[in-house]
């Protein structure tokens, strides 16, 4: 429809970083976001407090602080909360999910600079901002 010229050249930058690290090193990145999803996940499952909300498939991890005997109401609104709370605390940004009517903490790890040290800084915000959030509601 027109000269190659005349169009943005959209995958330049993919281009360069495949030609400069090879996939190697990007199926090795990819892999050890995978880790680092499954290490979460790890962690989540050994604390009373929280609880898994999905199977880990990929660089992704939700979970959520649910601590026993509060109700699903009051822990979708606390976790809410809570992901504002783990984002001013400011070494971890969380997003968030509703899975299965339950609202979560969603982690996705996908930067370069993300190391374990980062997902235990998120697990003990959680928990620890996350008893603070429910004992000011008290």
């Amino acid at each position: 429809l027109g000269p190659q010229w005349s169009r943005a050249f959209l995958a330049l930058k993919v281009w360069l970083s495949l030609a400069a690290h090879g996939t190697d090193a990007y199926a090795r990145r990819i892999a050890h976001d995978v880790e680092l999803a499954r290490y979460l996940d790890e962690r989540v499952r050994a604390h009373p407090d929280l609880e898994p909300m999905c199977p880990v498939t990929l660089s992704i991890a939700c979970f959520r602080y649910a601590p026993a005997g509060v109700d699903d109401a009051t822990l979708d609104a606390l976790n809410e909360r809570l992901m504002i709370e783990i984002r001013r605390h400011g070494r971890t940004f969380p997003s968030n999910a509703v899975l299965n009517g339950r609202y979560c903490l969603r982690a996705c790890f996908v930067n370069h600079r993300t190391e374990a040290d980062v997902v235990d800084d998120l697990v003990d915000a959680a928990v620890s901002l996350g008893s603070g959030l429910l004992a000011s509601r008290s």
